[in-house]
């Protein structure tokens, strides 16, 4: 199933509460900055993570643009999995902390860079 099946509205509240928990932990944002997305100070972003506060549907569906996720992906049963290596989290929360067109210059830069680190490979192999 694609969604979560709760017998009450608090334990959906209480996941979709866990579940941008875990999205504004990954994206390395602070409250404020995460807040400003949905119009909200960083207050009522803290007073929400602390289940003092309830996020409205059109809310919801921006953070959830803004995270880089879907509605689908809020109401999963499970969170999608993390890459394995800590190093490649590190760079793809950079990636999306940043305006579309610094993301369109990294991904430029991105043959560049892996160019210049083969090199450096071949350089210590010998």
């Amino acid at each position: 199933m694609p969604f979560v099946a709760l017998s009450t509205a608090e334990k959906t509240e209480a996941h979709i509460r866990k579940r941008f928990k875990e999205w504004f932990d990954e994206s390395g944002q602070t409250q404020k900055e995460a807040g400003a997305a949905i119009e909200w100070e960083q207050q009522t972003v803290s007073c929400y993570f602390r289940g003092e506060q309830q996020i409205d549907f059109m809310r919801a569906i921006t953070w959830c643009e803004h995270f880089h996720h879907t509605i689908e992906e809020l109401l999963e049963k499970s969170p999608r999995t993390k890459p394995q290596n800590p190093k490649l989290q590190k760079w793809i929360n950079i990636f999306n902390s940043q305006s579309e067109e610094k993301q369109d210059q990294l991904l430029a830069l991105g043959p560049v860079l892996a160019g210049k680190a083969k090199k450096a490979t071949k350089g210590r192999r010998a």
